[in-house]
């Protein structure tokens, strides 16, 4: 194979995984009446296998980035890739119920250790980590707007099928990714880095925006019904816009992330407001786009930021961020509900206060790390005072990173 084609397959390979991945954990969301169906339980027990899913992800996230964090980037993400396709392959092979649950559970725990080293690796397998998260966060909005409604269309026939394919495409697609390109420094504690709370504090942020964005994403449907919208234009315009925002992330997140995240934050929060206060049906609509907007840019403004001022530490960092998203899914769903009960109004009003609240956090953390930022220690994955090498030079004297930023470094990086 030529080598533009190799390297441009590599490239792929990693968003292509998290395409496939991401179908795999939501596509069952869609799909449920027919599973449950042909499992003969009902629809509410088989929705256990979401929450046992994403339980499992989030419980798994941070312990297993840390057992794994020695071992060689790529290979880790290979055979992680592989145990999620098997581990899949067995959910889509359950005779019932208990064996469904069971198994989709041990699903999420592979990947709540698959999503986080391939976020690493992509830091880690390029010049430009940001955009390489991006690129990668790429094809977890292409499940949404595409994987998932063409397995619900096809469950009609078989939802295994369709799903044992994503779960193949998955191992496929991750024996083709990148090696790494910059390795972390080693850990014995000179490579650069915030202290882990601000990493925390980061996530939190992150997990309080995304509750406020579910909390009306999970009842959007029947906001749109109540107006006497399109339900399905709603959730189309949500699923395009989510996707266009993608597209454009990776060149928002080079600079000025946390800036750009709390504005993103806070524009999506005063219009979720707005529209409880309206409720037209082109507001719907509307909200659905401006949702799926912001949807599309925060992860990637924020997990870039959060494996960049994590440093040598970015296997953890995108941990972190994998169990604040999930933590974030749950409670904004569990809120919605609670708020629902209200009206359909509820839940993009308390969604628009919670995202407005993660906006303010957001803008405290980026208040919090501009001193750091001015330190010469401070960087990002395999930059210069991030665990990467940087050129030689003095203290004071001007150097380049990989990224061609000037830097104040030491002799010997």
């Amino acid at each position: 194979m030529p080598s533009d084609l190799r390297d441009a397959a590599a490239r792929a390979a990693l968003p292509v995984a998290v395409f496939f991945a991401v179908t795999v954990e939501m596509a069952p969301v869609g799909a449920v009446s027919t599973i449950a169906r042909d499992l003969g339980a009902g629809v509410e027990r088989v929705a256990l296998g979401s929450t046992a899913y994403a339980a499992a992800t989030a419980v798994v996230a941070v312990p297993g980035a840390l057992l794994l964090r020695a071992a060689p980037l790529r290979r880790a993400v290979v055979v992680a890739g592989a145990v999620f396709a098997a581990a899949a392959a067995l959910s889509v092979a359950a005779a019932d119920l208990p064996a469904f649950l069971v198994t989709r559970a041990l699903t999420g725990v592979a990947h709540g250790c698959f999503f986080p080293l391939a976020l690493a690796l992509a830091a880690r397998s390029s010049g430009r980590p940001e955009r390489a998260v991006a690129h990668v966060l790429l094809g977890n909005a292409g499940a949404l707007a595409l994987g998932v409604p063409v397995v619900e269309a096809l469950s009609t026939w078989s939802w295994r099928v369709p799903l044992l394919v994503a779960a193949v495409a998955v191992a496929l697609a991750a024996a083709g990714a990148p090696p790494e390109r910059v390795r972390a420094a080693a850990a014995d504690g000179r490579a650069g880095g915030a202290p882990p709370g601000a990493v925390l504090a980061l996530a939190a942020a992150f997990a309080l925006a995304l509750a406020g964005h579910f909390t009306f994403y999970t009842f959007l449907t029947p906001l749109a019904e109540s107006a006497s919208s399109s339900a399905t234009a709603a959730l189309g315009a949500y699923g395009v816009a989510v996707v266009v925002a993608a597209l454009v992330a990776g060149p928002l997140s080079g600079r000025s992330r946390l800036p750009r995240a709390c504005a993103v934050a806070a524009v999506e929060g005063v219009l979720l407001a707005a529209l409880a206060a309206t409720g037209a049906p082109v507001a719907v609509v509307a909200a659905g786009v401006v949702a799926g907007l912001c949807f599309g840019l925060l992860p990637a403004l924020v997990q870039s930021e959060m494996l960049a001022i994590a440093g040598d530490r970015a296997t953890l960092a995108s941990a972190v961020a994998v169990v604040a998203f999930n933590v974030g899914i749950a409670a904004g769903a569990a809120l919605g509900g609670a708020a629902s009960s209200r009206g359909p109004g509820a839940p993009p009003l308390l969604g628009g206060a919670l995202l407005v609240a993660a906006a303010v956090a957001i803008a405290a953390c980026a208040v919090v790390q501009r001193p750091a930022r001015r330190s010469p220690g401070h960087g990002s994955p395999g930059h210069a005072g991030g665990g990467g090498p940087a050129a030689p030079g003095r203290w004071g004297a001007p150097a380049r990173d990989g990224d061609g930023a000037r830097r104040l470094v030491r002799r010997g990086g």
